[in-house]
């Protein structure tokens, strides 16, 4: 990855972890401007976390022992080796062989680099730019009495009001849907606001599209979902902060309003 690859896998993975400071807030703040897939990288990354989070039955706080990462240093200093070797081999001619300064080829020109080898390459950045965010925020997962556990992972919410980082808020729908049950909560993060529903009842098949909406009446789409005959777990993200929303509506696929929020004031918890 070239240098401004890491920054930006290191800037996304310090707002999923809770842990950018005043600068890099702003410092990711303007990368975003400038690139929309960099926001479109930290929902997805939102969505993976929080789908990780509702799998796991539960976290626990442990810290790696020492062993592991010598023995994960010592395995990437092994492959590098190995690849090293590979590659006098192949100059060689012969495994294993010393190749005689005489008898080496020159280097081939280089050639023009085919679509495949370019989108090859990029598949690697991309996997490479996940794995340090993943790194970053997870550190060395262990299994520890038959659960996994991180060192990022609390074992519970923060408590505190509206706009806390991590706290979960109910919220307190306008009406009840005949038929139907919605149950809602807000969560606070630096990168926007999650809502996670549990809806049972809707009519199957119909389309259904959940809207953040701040002071001013700008509109923050989280995403849709379709009514189930079974109860249904969403889990959204909207590019808002907690503190700017001011009501969540869920509409019908028509634009209609289904039901409706009105929110508390929220704190903004950015630090």
């Amino acid at each position: 990855m070239t240098a401004d690859e890491d920054r930006r896998a290191e800037l996304v993975a310090a707002a999923l972890a809770g842990e950018l400071s005043t600068e890099e807030r702003a410092e990711l703040d303007a990368m975003a401007a400038s690139d929309p897939t960099v926001q479109a990288e930290l929902t997805e990354m939102a969505e993976m976390l929080s789908g990780v989070r509702n799998a796991v039955p539960s976290w626990h706080d442990e810290s790696p022992p020492p062993a592991l990462r010598a023995r994960v240093l010592e395995a990437a200093h092994a492959e590098g080796e190995a690849g090293e070797h590979e590659s006098a081999d192949h100059v060689a001619g012969l495994p294993g062989a010393a190749a005689d300064a005489e008898t080496v080829p020159a280097p081939a020109a280089p050639r023009e680099r085919s679509s495949t080898s370019m989108a090859a390459d990029a598949r690697r950045r991309r996997h490479s730019s996940w794995a340090l965010v993943a790194c970053f925020l997870a550190g060395v997962l262990v299994t520890v009495g038959g659960y996994v556990g991180a060192t990022t992972m609390q074992g519970g919410p923060p408590d505190g009001p509206p706009g806390t980082l991590g706290a979960i808020e109910e919220v307190s729908f306008d009406r009840q849907i005949e038929g139907a049950r919605i149950d809602g909560v807000l969560v606070a993060h630096t990168w926007g606001t999650e809502t996670i529903l549990e809806i049972e009842g809707l009519p199957a098949g119909e389309g259904y599209a959940l809207v953040l909406i701040d002071e001013d009446g700008q509109e923050y789409h989280s995403g849709t979902f379709f009514g189930s005959d079974v109860v249904i777990d969403c889990r959204m993200n909207a590019a808002v902060m907690r503190a700017e929303v001011d009501r969540l509506e869920i509409r019908e696929e028509a634009g209609g309003v289904l039901i409706a929020a009105s929110l508390p004031d929220a704190v903004d918890d950015r630090g």
